[in-house]
């Protein structure tokens, strides 16, 4: 059933999402998961302890419903995403809600289920104990036949799995197994009929008391008879052999007494209520209403993990010596007194076997107490009197029904004698004992433990359990909370224990109005905690935190963990110290060499950021040296986005004078080339971040140039949006804004207008809007709009038409790993294409322009940008709204100089020409792809008087006419022009067919052109191109030059080669199809080529091999050279000689900047592949350097022999 009450939670980015869509997503996943369950009751799962147990096993961290409270609710986890299903009725429920209860939803899906309607349904509850006696009948000689006692079967319940015939037919002659007698006299035979009772399935023997529940499927009758009879003769006798010793035994009142003042006691709010963080803090928990469940392990000998166990499972196992084992925080003392509450309820029949239960802490133990003193002070109180003969005559007599619940057996350097006594004696006391200790530190209590139990992490359904009972009054404030936690790696790992889930509901009720809650602030909390628990050491806490910051800090830079005594002595670290105050913990039990580790790695980088900003403040230099050394670690763009992310996080929200000092470093990393190292010593961070690895590979294909994404663009606001951040957040923004505004001066600011990224940059336009006067120290703005356009799949239709134009290649089976199979590509691209557009179908598809740039934009106070360049691709009517015309105007108004570029953008001009023309005067530039062009956006193109710079690019060739028209004005109107440094790629393709070389020749006259594209257009007579050889050597300020092929370039190449001595700005280089190995030589002993950062040398089918191999030989000087093209027609393919391998190999280790490498069409075998990794791994960029050489056909090679 769709449920229109449905609201799915996302992150605040995502706040534009479009909720229908992602609706019936969702629903159409559900369907699928409903098809695959079976349908009806599931009555192997009518015990609430089984679906626990099922539960816990399946259920996703984030379900906002916990395992009990779906157990509870008649539910258990069916694997199947987050899905759950009542046992009872078989409803499926595929959505949680932090603000619907199952119990409601489960009425609105299915009002007829007879669980939500308290109709006896078979529910077994999880403390229920079985068997249970029954009550005194007498024996019935009417049901000694098989058919009456048949009948009786009448109202027998579906859920009940035994066939009521194998009841009435069950027959056995008990004997006793003392004396192996007959007791037929006592019992006569045992045929079982059904009786009324409260529960349906309940039989009775017609001629005994023994009464049983039926619940194991395909479980033979006479099996229950044998087990439950057992138990029965048991306590029969027990009772009968025990009532005399009861009579005679002198303190039964006191036991009587004693048992009803421990219930008061367990019962009163002062026991139940636990308030970790004092009353400062206003948050206390009730355990008896409010106990999130912990994860609980049992181990075996070797202290392997046998299986996860319940509460139910717990308390039924308590019996000689339990050992609890588990972190600082991590429940241990909230279960035992839980157990102790459970058991003084009267609820909990599992319990009920214990006449009493003591929960005694071992760190409140004073000196030489007895036992008797330590239950008075502890638990009694000194209105009870206890006599210590008195307590061990009774321990003596009940035995195993009396449970000790010992507390903080770790906390004391030295056990008190009276418990280890206590421990010491239990065979002979036969005594019950729950004793929890600190892991690590638990080694000698092992050796006395039966069961050994460990407290594992805390599950994150546990933690939104708490927040749900404790805030439930603002659902809101929950909802965006569960939406930042799933997308917060960090947050979820510090949240690992419910004493950090309740330093999270701490800081929440504390700050009511705060927007945000990070592990920051968890983090702080804690250590207010232990101020608080230790008052009277707060001084020595303190000292204790910034000594272990150090190691902290020492252990990130060498990428350690795990610390020693040693590492902990150079630091003057006490270890018994640093553990009793919750700073580390010791993880091995040997005592000769322990390890020490701090509770979590993220708390081990919150402490080191703590010490770190602690030394940038100080005003002592040598302090604030070793500061700046532990920083200079700290020297890659991929070490801020990475290893070092949250260290700097962390260390950027204690001081101004910290953070200001950070940000200085960090802002010194943006024109260091050393900074654009993608090499990474290791990635273990990532185990503790993995939400870091997206933005890491992001980074590291920009870096690498793998994304067409702007590197300067990518570095100013990676270091911004981190600046802006921390001052924002620490309340520091007034402080760091000279620095901010002094690295701002002469950047160009980028920002991007997108649906999918509607938050993008928010913080820096925040500073603009705080500082106006810092958009006048910026080179420019770059604006970028684009819809949210479904991603297309790459069209091969050119691939596809390869062998009708060139035919299949041939080659030796060595070489088969340089061909990729068309297929194989097109089903690894659609999977992923199919991914990404199921995301980005949920964004919506018009454009808004944001009201956060509108405000930055509208309060600039008159400063201006010096230039405004505005990029628009696939932008129209449709995705574009008339309202946002208003908006251009501010955005147009920002600068008085602007620069225009539309890609497929249809009626733009148009549309946003009342906006364009009160700014008319401004635009300096424009650039236009198009399909076609009204005559009326050409008149207003023209109209642009001040435009220095017109490319135009139409591709609409069912108007040939007019395109023709139109080129012959635009050239015109580019020759009146004295200014341009953007040629146009019109007038180039006049160059081309000019006969006259007229436009060649006037190409010379473009001394400010710094980017010349001629890809495409193929120059056949030699008069052309020896006119743009020469005219090529007056451009010195060209940066970007794209040379294509054709007879007549292939003529001049070494006079263009010449030419390039002139060409000192020259870094990206295109020739393609116009060389040979006269001219390749030529090109490597040029030596022109210092600031050149690509090069591509592409389907030069002429050069051969050997004209490569002295190439390879010749070429250096190339230190900035990070993408080289030398590909080739894959029917032209070089088969490479050992020599010329070797050749390559040893050029590319001389490009110490390389990153990229394309040969398609080069012929490499493994050995070759080998040789170039050996020679990668002492690479400079040995961790981005990447070698391409599979051509992708429509065919397979044909493999010769």
């Amino acid at each position: 059933l769709f449920d229109e009450t449905f609201s799915p939670i996302f992150p605040p980015d995502w706040k534009d999402i479009d909720v229908q869509q992602c609706i019936l997503q969702a629903e159409e996943s559900h369907r699928k998961i409903r098809q695959q369950l079976p349908r009806g009751p599931n009555y192997s799962m009518r015990s609430e302890v089984n679906r626990l147990k099922k539960t816990l096993l399946v259920l996703d961290p984030f379900s906002t419903w916990s395992p009990k409270e779906l157990a509870v609710a008649g539910f258990y986890g069916t694997g199947l995403s987050n899905s759950s299903q009542c046992f009872c009725c078989g409803l499926v429920l595929c959505r949680q809600s932090l603000s619907v209860s199952l119990k409601t939803n489960h009425q609105k899906f299915n009002p007829s289920c007879e669980f939500t309607q308290s109709i006896e349904s078979g529910n077994i509850s999880k403390y229920d104990v079985r068997p249970q006696p029954s009550v005194d009948v007498s024996d019935n000689e009417a049901m000694e036949s098989e058919d009456q006692r048949l009948q009786s079967f009448t109202t027998w319940p579906a859920y009940a799995m035994i066939e009521p015939t194998a009841l009435a037919q069950t027959c056995s002659r008990p004997k006793c197994s003392l004396c192996f007698g007959s007791f037929r006299s006592v019992f006569f035979f045992f045929r079982f009929i059904s009786v009324h009772s409260l529960r349906r399935d309940h039989v009775q023997c017609f001629s005994s008391l023994l009464g049983i529940w039926v619940q194991i499927v395909n479980f033979p009758p006479f099996i229950y008879l044998y087990i439950y009879l057992s138990i029965y003769l048991f306590m029969y006798f027990f009772f009968i052999f025990t009532d005399g010793e009861n009579k005679i035994f002198q303190h039964h009142e006191d036991v009587k007494a004693l048992t009803n003042e421990l219930i008061m006691i367990y019962n009163d709010t002062a026991f139940r209520k636990s308030s970790p963080f004092g009353n400062a803090f206003e948050i206390s928990i009730d355990l008896k209403s409010l106990f999130a469940d912990v994860s609980v392990t049992l181990k075996d000998t070797k202290n392997q993990p046998v299986q996860q166990l319940s509460l139910p499972d717990i308390l039924s196992i308590l019996s000689e010596i339990t050992m609890i084992e588990g972190e600082a925080g991590s429940g241990k003392s909230a279960l035992l007194k839980k157990i102790a509450i459970l058991w003084a309820s009267g609820t909990c029949p599992i319990l009920s076997r214990f006449s009493l239960v003591f929960y005694i802490s071992v760190s409140s133990i004073e000196n030489q107490q007895s036992l008797s003193q330590i239950i008075q002070t502890q638990v009694l109180g000194h209105t009870v009197s206890l006599r210590e003969e008195a307590l061990w005559e009774i321990i003596k007599h009940l035995g195993n029904k009396v449970l000790f619940l010992v507390d903080d057996y770790s906390e004391m350097d030295i056990v008190p004698k009276v418990i280890e006594e206590l421990l010491l004696r239990n065979p002979s006391n036969r005594l019950s004992l729950a004793v929890a200790v600190r892991s690590g530190m638990g080694r000698k209590l092992r050796q006395y433990a039966r069961t050994v139990l460990r407290i594992e992490e805390f599950p994150l359904y546990s933690t939104l359990y708490l927040l749900k009972k404790l805030f439930s009054d603002n659902i809101v404030w929950l909802q965006t909370f569960l939406a930042t936690l799933e997308m917060s790696k960090s947050l979820q790992a510090t949240l690992k224990t419910p004493l950090m889930g309740l330093a999270l509901c701490s800081y929440r009720s504390q700050n009511p109005n705060a927007t945000e809650v990070s592990d920051t602030h968890i983090f702080k909390v804690y250590l207010m905690y232990h101020m608080i628990k230790f008052p009277l050491s707060a001084e020595k806490v303190k000292s204790l935190i910034s000594s272990c910051g150090e190691l902290a800090l020492k252990g990130l830079v060498e990428s350690c963990f795990d610390f020693t005594d040693d590492d902990l002595s150079q630091l003057g670290i006490e270890s018994e110290e640093a553990i009793r105050f919750g700073l580390l913990n010791k993880y091995t039990a040997q005592r000769l060499r322990p390890r020490y580790r701090f509770f979590h790695p993220s708390f081990q980088e919150f402490v080191a950021g703590k010490r770190l900003s602690e030394l940038l403040e100080s005003e002592n230099q040598d302090v604030l040296d070793k500061g700046f050394h532990y920083l200079s670690y700290i020297d890659t763009f991929l070490k801020i986005v990475g290893r070092y992310h949250y260290l700097l996080k962390y260390a950027l929200r204690n001081s101004a004078k910290a953070t200001v000092n950070i940000l200085t470093h960090l802002f010194s990393l943006y024109d260091s080339h050393k900074a654009l190292d993608c090499q990474v010593d290791s990635k273990e961070h990532l185990q503790r971040h993995p939400e870091l690895e997206i933005q890491e590979e992001l980074l590291t294909y920009i870096l690498n140039g793998l994304f067409s994404l702007n590197l300067d663009s990518h570095k100013l606001n990676l270091l911004l949006t981190f600046a802006v951040e921390a001052g924002i957040q620490c309340q520091f923004l007034s402080d760091c804004a000279p620095k901010i505004k002094e690295f701002l001066t002469g950047k160009m600011f980028y920002y991007d207008l997108n649906p999918v990224f509607t938050k993008s940059d928010q913080n820096i336009l925040l500073f603009i809007e705080s500082y106006p006067e810092s958009i006048s120290l910026l080179s420019g703005i770059q604006c970028t709009i684009s819809p949210n356009n479904s991603m297309k799949m790459i069209d091969f239709s050119s691939i596809s038409q390869i062998p009708e134009s060139f035919g299949i290649p041939s080659i030796e089976s060595e070489y088969l790993n340089a061909f990729l199979h068309l297929d194989d590509l097109k089903l690894d691209k659609q999977k992923k294409l199919d991914d990404s557009n199921k995301v980005l179908s949920l964004f919506p598809q018009e454009i808004t322009i944001s009201d956060a740039l509108v405000r930055a934009f509208s309060s600039l106070l008159g400063n201006k940008a010096p230039v405004c360049h505005i990029s628009a691709s696939c932008v129209n009517k449709n995705n574009f709204p008339q309202s946002n015309c208003e908006k251009m105007k501010v955005l147009f108004s920002v600068s008085d100089r602007i620069k225009l570029t539309l890609s497929d953008c249809s009626d733009f001009i148009l549309n946003n020409w009342p906006a364009i023309q009160v700014h008319l005067d401004s635009f300096r530039g424009c650039t236009i792809q198009v399909l076609h062009m009204s005559e009326e956006e050409q008149r207003m193109i023209l109209s642009m008087s001040s435009l220095e710079s017109l490319n135009i690019y139409i591709n609409d060739y069912c108007a040939h006419t007019r395109v023709v028209k139109l080129r012959s004005s635009i050239y015109k109107t580019v020759s009146a022009i004295s200014n341009v440094y953007d040629a146009c790629i019109l007038l180039l393709s006049l160059i081309a067919k000019s006969p006259n070389c007229l436009a060649a020749e006037t190409l010379k006259n473009f001394t400010s052109l710094e980017v010349l594209n001629l890809v495409g257009q193929k120059i056949t007579d030699r008069n052309v191109s020896e006119s743009l050889a020469v005219a090529l050597g007056s451009l010195d300020h060209l940066k970007t030059l794209h040379l294509s092929g054709g007879t007549g370039m292939l003529q001049v190449a070494n006079l263009v080669i010449g030419q390039l001595q002139n060409l000192h700005n020259l870094q990206f280089l295109t020739m393609a199809e116009m060389m040979d190995d006269e001219s390749i030589v030529q090109l490597a002993k040029a030596g022109y080529f210092r600031r050149l950062r690509k090069l591509e040398l592409h389907i030069n089918n002429e050069i051969t091999e050997s004209g490569w191999r002295e190439f390879f030989q010749t070429a250096d000087n190339l230190p900035e050279l990070s993408d080289l093209d030398i590909s080739r027609i894959f029917t032209h393919q070089i088969k490479c000689h050992a020599t010329t391998v070797t050749s390559f190999v040893r050029f590319v280790s001389r490009l110490r900047s390389v990153v990229k490498i394309i040969m398609y069409g080069w012929l490499l075998d493994e050995g070759d592949v080998k040789m170039f990794n050996a020679m990668k791994e002492n690479h400079p960029q040995a961790s981005s350097l990447i070698l391409t050489f599979r051509w992708v056909l429509p065919f397979s090679p044909k493999i010769e022999n």
